[in-house]
């Protein structure tokens, strides 16, 4: 089965950026033992109010220590921060792939997908 993880935060929650990004890539790290072949993951930031979305055949723990994924990140949620404090809602969902069908070379068969934007 798939590793698949969220989190979901607003200003209450008291993150900081470095401990939001240390926590997405703990969960990734974990959710790679229920899936080796891909991952991938979907931000949606409430101040540019859009979905971003990185995935790749690749393990989770390779894609995390990609400057690829590190640039996504950064890219995706720094405006939802102030000084390290989270000013506006976040959302994260992200997925470790266990093939089970369709190949995870061909990416629009790796999660997160989105369909008609």
């Amino acid at each position: 089965m798939c590793g698949i993880f969220g989190l979901v935060a607003n200003s209450s929650s008291k993150l900081s950026f470095d401990k939001t990004n240390g926590i997405v890539n703990k969960l990734f790290v974990l959710s790679e033992s229920r899936g080796k072949e891909s991952a991938g993951i979907a931000i949606q930031n409430k101040t540019e109010n859009k979905i971003q979305v990185l995935k790749h055949s690749i393990p989770a723990s390779q894609l995390i220590e990609s400057s690829e994924y590190k640039s996504f990140f950064k890219k995706s949620i720094e405006s939802a921060f102030t000084n390290q404090a989270l000013v506006a809602p976040i959302s994260i969902i992200a997925h470790a792939r266990l093939v089970t069908n369709g190949s995870q070379n061909n990416n629009n068969n790796n999660q997160p997908v989105i369909k008609n934007g």
